[in-house]
């Protein structure tokens, strides 16, 4: 068995654009609910599999979508730590 990180599909991401782009791609879905967005993207960089780095972006704002209550607010922010840089 292959180990995760030898995978074809796996390269260097800006995650804060593939977040931005998610983003953009369910904003209708957002305004149908008039639900406000509040983002706070940093810069970040993520080594994954593009298609499934976007499915699971998609099911947490899916899940944000469908369980924030009309008129509501959904917040997405995206922060680096040093913590996360070791």
């Amino acid at each position: 068995k292959e180990p995760l990180t030898s995978s074809e599909k796996w390269q260097n991401l800006s995650f804060k654009d593939l977040v931005s782009n998610c983003l953009e791609i369910m904003a209708g879905r957002m305004d149908e609910k008039n639900l406000t967005l509040k983002q706070k993207l940093m810069d970040a960089s993520i080594f994954g599999d593009k298609e499934k780095l976007e499915q699971a972006v998609f099911c947490l704002l899916d899940n944000s979508i469908k369980f924030t209550p009309p008129g509501g607010t959904i917040s997405v922010d995206l922060s680096v730590t040093e913590d996360d840089l070791s």
